[in-house]
């Protein structure tokens, strides 16, 4: 596996495999495109030995200055349990990291088996929202403090 940030020759793939992951919420092709020219060291991808594109994970800062938010993580279903969500989450962890972030945080449903991927690597839920995105959509608020 190889992990680097993403590059522009890698956005139209990377949205391809956003619809192919995720089908019906999916981050639109121009929301990549924003998110490489803002936040580039926070827009991983992972390739399998092939080339393949099988994983990415996105990050951005936020205000109070110090504080990110991992917006999105995906692993193709085919490499899940292989190692490739951690690789990447501590990739961009390390990258926040050097970027001086000193808190992490993240939502994700409180049934996607991530959960206990972002508990290993620290991430404790704060808060619990029954409709976050839209109704009957349940999220756990997860916070890391990376200066720990």
């Amino acid at each position: 596996m190889k992990l680097s940030p993403a590059t522009p020759a890698d956005l139209a793939e990377l949205a391809e495999f956003e619809r192919e992951v995720f089908v019906r919420e999916v981050y639109p092709p121009f929301f990549f495109r924003q998110a490489h020219d803002l936040w580039p060291d926070w827009l991983l991808i992972a390739r399998s030995e092939d080339e393949r594109l099988i994983g990415y994970a996105l990050g951005a800062p936020v205000a109070p200055p110090g504080e990110a938010w991992v917006l999105s993580a995906a692993t193709h279903p085919d490499y899940r349990g292989q190692g490739v969500g951690g690789a990447l989450l501590t990739a961009l962890l390390a990258s926040f990291r050097a970027a001086g972030i000193h808190t992490a945080w993240l939502t994700v449903h409180p049934l996607n088996p991530a959960l206990r991927l972002y508990q290993r690597h620290g991430f404790c839920r704060v808060s619990e929202h029954a409709d976050y995105f839209v109704r009957g959509e349940p999220r756990w608020r997860m916070r890391l403090d990376l200066a720990a």
